[in-house]
């Protein structure tokens, strides 16, 4: 698209200096060199020698023509109808919303149409926040995207600060002998959630909470009836199962994989989704973050074998799958199918099974 950039910044010259219209012609042409020096020539020997001088619209309409295929545009109006703003801030995805729209003009003409495809890009709670107000103008939806946008990384620097003060030194060690005794104990002194009687005695999945209040309890970790995140079975299950194969990651957020030199760390698309995508030669698995997957309602299959993964902040244990995603590198499309692994900050961690297989390195 080097073509459209390059008409855009000779329009830059031309209101600064003023030009009229022949002018305008006069001054493009002339900064005209090899293949689209050779194109100029022939265009102006195939008009009439009667024929009116060319206008600047003309030369603008003719010159996209010839040297910007009709492909290239409609892939990049794919790519505007497709915009998320992933890991990107608001200002990034601002500037990129502006780039891809210039494509698709005709989608963006009307301000509210304009307001509406941003607001669709944004991610779900920036977008609940922003949705709920009505905006004069698009520039004033920028604005406030901004300033909450900016509120919530503060807030997520300082639970961060907060989380790493509760992490020193001065919290209490204990032996795991002790530490499963101290749970026991501590759990032994927790008023008991009890099943309710009376009329929904029959029903396994009422349960009367510490305030009296009854209904059916569904669980954080799987979405089932029945139970509590705390008390999910499958924990019980994943502790006392005996792992056959095992998997290592060294890194599961962004920070920390930022400054590592052995890895390389970009935004691509998984399933025409921005994603952040993690090269890591020191992962043995290429791993899918389980909030990814529930986002974009990718679809899994059981591993015949779950595994158990050692990572920074522990062993996890996994036991689903996507069995094909497509990944797109530079153009290239790559089929994936990933482990899921339910504690990562990173969307898909490229580990050393795909790089093998694609004789890639870092």
């Amino acid at each position: 698209m080097e073509a459209d950039d390059w008409i855009r910044a000779v329009e830059k010259q031309h209101n600064i200096a003023q030009c009229d219209d022949q002018q305008k012609v006069l001054y493009a042409s002339g900064q005209l060199q090899g293949a689209a020096r050779t194109w100029w020539e022939s265009y102006q020997s195939a008009r009439p020698n009667n024929a009116p001088p060319i206008t600047w619209y003309e030369f603008a309409r003719d010159f996209k023509a010839r040297h910007i295929p009709a492909g290239a545009i409609e892939l990049k109006q794919e790519d505007f109808r497709s915009l998320k703003m992933g890991q990107m801030s608001v200002s990034e995805y601002h500037d990129k919303f502006a780039q891809l729209s210039r494509y698709a003009p005709n989608e963006v003409r009307q301000d509210a149409d304009k307001q509406r495809l941003f607001l669709k890009g944004v991610y779900y709670d920036l977008r609940l926040q922003l949705a709920g107000h009505k905006y004069d103008n698009f520039k004033d939806l920028v604005n406030r995207a901004i300033v909450l946008d900016n509120m919530r990384t503060e807030q997520d620097k300082k639970r961060k600060l907060k989380g790493q003060g509760l992490g020193s030194s001065s919290r209490p060690r204990f032996t795991p002998y002790q530490q499963r005794n101290q749970n026991q104990q501590n759990d032994n002194q927790r008023p008991p959630f009890q099943q309710q009687g009376g009329q929904n005695s029959g029903n396994s999945n009422a349960i009367t909470s510490r305030n009296g209040s009854s209904g059916n309890i569904r669980c954080y970790n799987c979405g089932k009836e029945g139970h509590m995140s705390f008390n999910y079975p499958e924990k019980s299950n994943n502790n006392s199962r005996h792992f056959s194969k095992h998997g290592n990651v060294n890194y599961v957020s962004t920070a920390a994989a930022q400054n590592a030199p052995e890895v390389m760390l970009g935004t691509f698309r998984i399933n025409s989704n921005s994603a952040t995508v993690l090269f890591d030669s020191g992962a043995s698995h290429t791993f899918i973050s389980q909030t990814f997957v529930r986002t974009h309602s990718i679809p899994l299959l059981a591993l015949q074998d779950p595994i158990l993964v050692n990572s920074p902040g522990g062993s996890i244990p996994s036991s689903y799958y996507s069995p094909s995603i497509k990944l797109l590198l530079k153009g290239v499309e790559f089929e994936v199918s990933p482990i899921v692994l339910r504690a990562t900050g990173i969307d898909l961690i490229l580990g050393m099974d795909w790089m093998k297989q694609h004789k890639a390195s870092i």
